[in-house]
Order: C-alpha cells, then sequence, then structure tokens
C-alpha cells in the first residue's frame, strides 16, 4: 500500500465526506460523489491501494444514505420524476435490443453504463430538495469545471493541436470535455449577474480558466454549441435582463478573442470550408455510413453495433486508421444504429419532457418577483442546448454530465412545487385564523 500526502488530504475528504452524508444528510455524500469524480484522475493519483472505482463505491454510499434518510425526502418518488420514465423505457428497449447485438461484450458494458447513468439521474433528482441544495451543487460544478481548467492551464497536453490528457471519467478527450465544460457557461453568467458577492467572485476568477480551457479543446461542435447558447439565451431571458446579458455576453466575447490563438480560427473556418478539410469530409462518410446501417437494421444492432460494423459501412475510414474499428462521433445517429430508430426517438422524447418541465417552472413563475426560478431554469435549458449541439460532432451517450443538469431540472421543479405547496398552506392557514377571529 502507497499513500502520498496528497492522496492523504484526499482520502480523507472522500471517506469523510462520504461518512457525513449518513449525518448530515444524502447532499453531503452528494458533494462528494462530484469532488471524486472531479479529482479522480488528479489528487486521486497519489491514492495506491488497490481501488480504482471510486466514483462507482461514492455512488452505492450515496444511494444507502439516501434511503436512511427517505422519510425526510420529499423527493423520493417516481411521481416526482415524471422524465425518468423515458429513462427507464431507453433501458428497456436496450435490453431487447440486446437479444440480437453485434457484441455481446460491447453492449452489455453500454447497457450497464446507461443504467448507471439512469440510477445517478434518480439520486441527484432526490437528493436536491431545497435551494440551498441548488446551490450546492452549482458550487460543486463551478468549482470541479475551474478545476478542469487549472489542469489544461498548468499540466495541459496539446496533441495535433488540441488539449489531451486531463478531465475526468468520461472526459479525457477534448471533444468530450468540451461538451462537459460548455455547461456550466450559463451558470457563471448567473453567478456573475445575480449572485451575491462571493459567487460573483468566485465565478469572475473560475471564467478565465474554464474558457482558456475550452478553447484549448479546439471543439468545433464545441464553439457552434455557444455560439447558438447566446443565442437562446437572449431568446428565453426576461427583457428586463436582456441588457446586464449582454454585457455579459460582450465581455465573454471578448475574453474569448482575447485567448484563442490562430490554431482556433484555422479550425473554425473549417465549418464553412469542411469540404477542404479531411477531418471534417471523415466525419460526414461515418454519418452517410451510420444511415445506411440504419437503413438496413432499424432495430439498432446494440451498444458498439456501429464499431463492429465500421469496417462494412465505412472500409475506407477503417483502413485508413490502420484496419481499426471507428465510432459514428454523432450521439444521435449512433443512438439509431445502436439502440433502433426507437431508442432515438425515446432519447429524444427524453429531452423534450424535459425542456417542458423547464418551460413549466417559468410559467409557474408568473407575477411572483423572485427571479431565482426563472433565470436558473433559462440557465438549465441553455446549457443543455449547447450540450445538444455539439452532442452531433460526438459520441455523448454515456457522458454522465448532462444528466447530471437533466436531473437538475426535475429538482428545481419539485423545490419550486414545494413552496408554492407551503406557501398556500400557510396563506390557508391565515385565512382560517382570520375567519375563526372574526367569528369570535
Amino acid at each position: 500500500m502507497s499513500v502520498s500526502k496528497t492522496g492523504i488530504l484526499w482520502l480523507v475528504v472522500y471517506v469523510g465526506g462520504l461518512g457525513f452524508s449518513f449525518i448530515k444528510g444524502p447532499i453531503i455524500g452528494l458533494m462528494a460523489y462530484m469532488f471524486t469524480f472531479y479529482t479522480q484522475f488528479s489528487w486521486a493519483r497519489g491514492v495506491k491501494i488497490g481501488l480504482s472505482r471510486w466514483s462507482f463505491y461514492a455512488a452505492i454510499v450515496l444511494m444507502g444514505s439516501l434511503f436512511l434518510n427517505r422519510g425526510n425526502d420529499a423527493h423520493l418518488s417516481f411521481k416526482k420524476m415524471p422524465q425518468m420514465k423515458w429513462l427507464v423505457l431507453i433501458v428497456i428497449n436496450m435490453l431487447f435490443v440486446s437479444l440480437f447485438a453485434a457484441d455481446q461484450t460491447e453492449n452489455q458494458e453500454a447497457v450497464i453504463d446507461f443504467i448507471k447513468l439512469v440510477i445517478l439521474y434518480f439520486l441527484i433528482a432526490s437528493i436536491v430538495k431545497t435551494r440551498m441544495h441548488y446551490r450546492m451543487f452549482i458550487w460543486i460544478q463551478l468549482w470541479g469545471n475551474f478545476l478542469l481548467g487549472w489542469m489544461a492551464f498548468t499540466r495541459g497536453d496539446m496533441v495535433g493541436g488540441r488539449l489531451e490528457n486531463i478531465g475526468a471519467p468520461g472526459i479525457k478527450g477534448s471533444n468530450h470535455l468540451s461538451n462537459h465544460l460548455i455547461m456550466i457557461i450559463p451558470f457563471i453568467g448567473n453567478l456573475v449577474l445575480f449572485g451575491n458577492k462571493w459567487e460573483k467572485m468566485a465565478a469572475i476568477g473560475a471564467a478565465p480558466f474554464i474558457l482558456n480551457a475550452l478553447i484549448l479543446c479546439n471543439s468545433r461542435g464545441a464553439f457552434l454549441g455557444v455560439g447558438l447558447m447566446f443565442v437562446a439565451i437572449l431568446v428565453l431571458s426576461k427583457s428586463e435582463n436582456r441588457n446586464r446579458i449582454m454585457v455579459g455576453l460582450l465581455i465573454g466575447s471578448i475574453a474569448f478573442f482575447s485567448l484563442a490563438d490562430e490554431r482556433v480560427w484555422n479550425r473554425m473556418q473549417t465549418i464553412e470550408t469542411f469540404e477542404e478539410d479531411g477531418s471534417a469530409m471523415g466525419r460526414i462518410d461515418s454519418w452517410l455510413g451510420a444511415l445506411e446501417m440504419v437503413a438496413d437494421h432499424p432495430l439498432g444492432k446494440g451498444g458498439g453495433g456501429f464499431q463492429f460494423y465500421s469496417p462494412v459501412y465505412i472500409p475506407e475510414i477503417v483502413a485508413s486508421h490502420g484496419g481499426e474499428n471507428r465510432s459514428v462521433h454523432n450521439t444521435y445517429l449512433l443512438m439509431a444504429t445502436d439502440w433502433g430508430i426507437q431508442g432515438l426517438i425515446l432519447f429524444m422524447i427524453f429531452y423534450y419532457a424535459t425542456f417542458m418541465e423547464l418551460h413549466k417552472i417559468r410559467k409557474r413563475v408568473g407575477t411572483d418577483h423572485d427571479n431565482f426560478y426563472y433565470v436558473e431554469s433559462v440557465a438549465i435549458e441553455v446549457a443543455l442546448i449547447g450540450f445538444l449541439i455539439s452532442a452531433a460532432f460526438g459520441s455523448r451517450i454515456y457522458g454522465e454530465g448532462v444528466y447530471w443538469y437533466c436531473a437538475l431540472a426535475t429538482a428545481l421543479s419539485n423545490i419550486q412545487q414545494n413552496e408554492i405547496l407551503k406557501q398556500s398552506s400557510k396563506e390557508g392557514l391565515e385565512k382560517d385564523i382570520q375567519l375563526e377571529y372574526s367569528l369570535s
């Protein structure tokens, strides 16, 4: 057994956080899980005691903490998570497609990975049940993304003009890392515009490092996603907030132009001249091959199905990579080739239902002067829009970050409804007291 000083500190936070979740509530365990996710490939490297699945063990402890505290948990009900049924239906479809999967080993791993995501969704939607819990979740995301930005600044490797070899589970590659980083951007904006003094300072301090890491990833999909996020936030925000938001977008744009170098501009130009870029053309050829596969196998061929059949549908690309099977590099086509057209439909309905829930949150705000639910629902929606755009350029069915924010949408809706219910009960009680007093 060998543990470095950094590893000892990490173990103290890891074990202590999970232990306190049984005393102070599962929200502490959730923070410990997020801490583990963001530090597993950095701080935890000094821990060498024969264990490696730190996030998995944290999730098990977190689930135990949640169920031990379930008597005090108002959200521990599937009725409180109407969008989750679509995730369950996706799992059922995966089990069905597994019967005729092309690669049973890869298929089994994919099904297990997705079931883990459904469990995480349930845990987050169940645990985040107050405004303070919600804020704690955003704070840990800001810190985690800052940590990724700090690693990019201090020890990130540039391979072929792109940031590599940093990150967290599932987001080590530059495309996957950028998909994750863009989702914190609207929350940084909210903290700067609407947060307290400490939140403003933290967000302003973290933003340059996160933006720098995003630029170093040099992902066309992420840049396109961020551009459309800017449009979405202007469309969805209240008119009285737009002037402040436009100032924020202007400052962010200036920061981007200041940090971006020639490599970024050269890569962005290939969006317009994609036919001259071998990487872009290879991706389009992969997409066309995926469409052929969907036509031949409309029910899907299971997890890893496209890679298994890639020598058949994209033989030139496979040959150019030394015979290595290749991915489709498109989340939606991957869903269709692996899990069938029906799987893609269920996948899109899940996101549609999540967007509808966010719109319901803003409708319930009504004439209430409380800006919290409106701006936070917009932030979640904009984050998801950015991710879904960038996901068209990568394979992100099993990336857990986006499911965190989808679960956060459910949690935010439940928090709002509980507050409305409590306020209505209080007003009803006051009326009863006034009526009793008048009758006496």
